[in-house]
């Protein structure tokens, strides 16, 4: 059965200011983010938030020569009792120093999401 896929502002805000850097890949990224509704268990569960699954896959960027190894990452949230997916955040390898810094940026994003959605 197919997820829904819901966007929140600071997902938008992640997205945005990485499309800035490679606006020819929109298409490829909303696409990729399009497929999530029919494959909400791709990629790997990111370590560390209990049972909530928080999951991580990477985006290749042809357009700009990026291999899924040197792309973009996109990390989600799966929610398969309300079969809905919900992007937290995305960026390029790299571009975030240290994996403190993700889990920071994943918890805000959780905290505005969980708020709206009222768990």
């Amino acid at each position: 059965m197919p997820c829904a896929i819901r966007r929140f502002a600071s997902f938008e805000r992640h997205l945005k200011n990485t499309l800035k850097k490679y606006p020819n890949s929109a298409d490829a990224v909303e696409k990729e983010i399009a497929s999530l509704a029919g494959a909400p268990e791709r990629g790997f569960v990111y370590p560390g938030f209990g049972n909530l699954q928080v999951r991580k896959f990477r985006i290749a960027l042809r357009a700009y020569r990026l291999s899924a190894s040197t792309g973009l990452r996109l990390i989600f949230l799966y929610l398969p009792d309300k079969a809905l997916v919900a992007p937290l955040i995305i960026y390029k390898k790299g571009t975030i120093a240290a994996e403190h810094q993700v889990k920071a940026m994943l918890l805000n994003a959780l905290r505005e999401i969980l708020e709206e959605l009222g768990d």
